[in-house]
């Protein structure tokens, strides 16, 4: 018999911490570009996310291997 659990609890763990880690990034980043200037700001948020949106749609359908 083989134990073919899935270890959810480091999986989870780990997303999160690349979630917080990325959303300090972005938010740190974000606020020093207010500074500058608030359209700046907003520009390049939209120009970032736009660039990385198509990537990670294509990604949807890889297969993960464990």
């Amino acid at each position: 018999m083989t134990d073919d659990s899935v270890p959810w609890a480091t999986g989870l763990t780990v997303a999160g911490f690349v979630a917080a880690v990325t959303g300090a990034a972005i938010v740190v980043l974000s606020l020093g570009l207010v500074r500058v200037h608030p359209l700046l700001a907003v520009g390049l948020n939209v120009v970032a996310a736009g660039g990385l949106a198509p990537t990670l749609w294509g990604w949807r359908h890889k297969l993960v291997l464990r």
